[in-house]
């Protein structure tokens, strides 16, 4: 019955089945987004893990306790790194397809841990849920879940340098039982769930919602060993920092573009790729085409805002036909026109610190209505290389 108690756990504790992530029409190749073949330096996402603390700070990790801060940053290291350290499945069969293989999804993470007070953020409770009642509501990120206006906050306080958030709560209710119990009366603090990108609303932040995460370590090392028969040290501390760790890069994936199905195969069943819900899965594997997703979302999302200024793929795409820049793009590429092409812009592009635009023989770029092209902090692009009578532009 324990055995079975510590799977519940673990099962409810995974991630919410949101009915965005069906919203996948947008067409990711011929929109002038870059496909990456897996040879281009990573891109650097800059993520946040916030763990919302009690007024008095207790209710979470912190820094005050290095011993378990040094636990949760562990934690959080593996989940960030689970995408540059791919597995190849022996058998792609109800997974994908192809025979490629990428064994790094080429992003990095610029990460930091922050602690905030806020009794009403601390509690997930205010979500609106009673989780003993399978009352499940309010844990998906949204304009007006419960801690948008700390996040607005944290926003506001970034400036320029906007980063993903993940939020690290606890259940008000049951947290004070469950820590003086250390893990002996499991229960469920509520469901991860990471935040679908934004078309339409490129400066919207983008939010991951993890509950619970605190208490499930003080399962894992003093209730777990006990219910399983398997060490803290040899096994249970392992299962928390590196298994479940893929919870959270599997929310990463929502946040990044991925759902949990894909034109390859339904919900779950592909047992090796990072968007299985179930956590006895490998969960180490991304196929090629939701890497390419992945970079395409941003290319064109509001995810677009998070990759640091610097991020280049060190590769020059080569346009070879006259082409409309009609929609807003950041592109991580140098660009060379070929001859006797015109580039025409009408929006806003926005280019990395070091790239170059080269103009060769008879090109042309026209700006026109409200287009442009910038580097990340909104100054205008200088890095063009005119060659012969090539023109720049504006109408």
């Amino acid at each position: 019955m324990k055995i079975l108690q510590f799977l519940l756990f673990f099962i409810l504790a995974g991630c919410v089945a949101q009915p965005v992530f069906l919203q996948q029409n947008a067409d990711i190749k011929k929109d002038g987004t870059y496909e990456i073949t897996g040879a281009e330096n990573p891109l650097t996402v800059r993520v946040t893990a916030v763990l919302l603390q009690r007024s008095d700070g207790s209710g979470n990790y912190t820094k005050r306790n290095p011993q378990e801060f040094e636990l949760f940053k562990m934690y959080w290291h593996n989940a960030l790194n689970n995408f540059k350290d791919l597995k190849q499945p022996d058998d792609l069969k109800g997974c994908y397809t192809g025979l490629d293989f990428f064994p790094d999804a080429k992003i990095r993470f610029d990460s930091k841990i922050i602690e905030v007070r806020n009794d009403y953020a601390w509690n997930n409770r205010n979500t609106g849920s009673e989780f003993e009642k399978n009352i499940l509501r309010g844990f998906s990120p949204s304009a007006n879940w419960y801690l948008k206006a700390i996040d607005d906050s944290l926003t506001r306080a970034e400036k320029d340098q906007p980063s993903i958030h993940v939020y690290f709560t606890n259940d008000g209710k049951v947290y004070d039982n469950f820590m003086q119990t250390r893990g002996k009366k499991l229960s469920g603090n509520g469901v991860a769930a990471g935040q679908f990108p934004s078309f339409t609303d490129l400066k919207r932040s983008s939010q991951i919602h993890m509950p619970g995460v605190y208490p499930k370590y003080v399962y894992m090392k003093n209730q777990a060993p006990i219910d399983t028969g398997k060490s803290w040290e040899d096994h249970t501390k392992y299962w928390y920092t590196i298994d479940d760790a893929k919870g959270l890069t599997h929310e990463l994936g929502h946040n990044l573009g991925l759902a949990h199905d894909n034109q390859y195969h339904r919900t779950n069943q592909c047992s090796y790729t990072i968007m299985s819900q179930k956590s006895t899965d490998a969960r180490n594997y991304l196929q090629p085409t939701e890497i390419k997703k992945i970079h395409a979302y941003l290319s064109k999302s509001n995810m677009m805002q998070f990759v640091t200024a610097d991020s280049h793929y060190g590769t020059t795409q080569i346009l070879t036909e006259s082409t409309d820049w009609d929609k807003k793009r950041r592109y991580y590429s140098n660009f060379e026109l070929s001859q006797d092409i015109n580039l025409r812009v009408s929006e806003k592009i926005i280019m990395p610190l070091q790239s170059k635009i080269i103009l060769n023989k008879n090109t042309t770029i026209l700006f026109e209505k409200e287009g442009g092209i910038f580097y990340p902090d909104g100054k205008e692009f200088t890095g063009f290389v005119k060659n012969g009578n090539a023109q720049i532009l504006r109408k």
